[in-house]
């Protein structure tokens, strides 16, 4: 129990310092106190996320296996889920710059012009990135079921969860109520529909040769 208790626990403290790195009034403390640059925010950002997440994945496999039920799981069709859950998540950063998504771009193009992505798995669904990480979630549970792969999982959904609200009201409060809902009621969150979303009533701002994309800290 204290091992689940402290995978528990490790999951909120990445949560929460991940969740205030985000917020703009943080990264404007921080820019001011040490002028940085957004990209350099950016890179220490991601880098503050790794650190933080490594109790989590310590926890995890410190934890005694506790199977769940008599089956003994599917190391093959675990592996086969991950795998497909790596390919969506490679596919899905086709669509951003990945040295600006690290924080290593000069500039992030996002301070130059603000333009909402919708290319590629943006096309079908929201946040493909957490997509292709639910599944690979669903992989780790069926290679391993076991109570604390469980618990694991559910705590990242539910983090999945809570930050799929909070980047939708970010998407919103930048491009607007309207242009926001639209791109919303187009799309799944997760959940791909082949259906082409589009926006409704939109400017120059919102052409397909988008650079901005949910994941800014911006």
């Amino acid at each position: 129990m204290i091992y689940y208790l402290a995978i528990g626990l490790s999951w909120l403290l990445f949560g929460i310092i991940h969740s205030i790195t985000a917020t703009n009034w943080f990264k404007r403390v921080v820019l001011m106190i040490t002028g940085l640059s957004q990209a350099r925010y950016r890179l220490l950002y991601n880098v503050m996320a790794v650190v933080s997440f490594v109790p989590v994945v310590v926890f995890l496999y410190s934890a005694p296996s506790e199977q769940l039920c008599r089956w003994n799981g599917s190391v093959w069709v675990g592996e086969l889920l991950m795998g497909v859950g790596i390919i969506i998540g490679i596919v899905a950063l086709q669509s951003y710059s990945l040295r600006e998504f690290i924080g290593l771009a000069a500039e992030c193009q996002a301070v130059q012009k603000r333009t909402l992505k919708q290319n590629g798995l943006l096309l079908y669904v929201r946040h493909p990135l957490y997509l292709g990480m639910l599944v690979v979630l669903l992989g780790l549970l069926v290679a391993q079921p076991d109570g604390k792969q469980l618990l694991f999982d559910l705590a990242a959904f539910l983090y999945i969860r809570i930050g799929i609200h909070y980047e939708e009201r970010k998407l919103i409060s930048v491009f607007g109520n309207q242009s926001g809902l639209s791109y919303k009621n187009g799309q799944v969150a997760v959940r791909p529909t082949f259906v082409v979303a589009t926006l409704q009533n939109h400017d120059d701002r919102f052409l397909p040769d988008q650079n901005y994309h949910l994941f800014s800290t911006h």
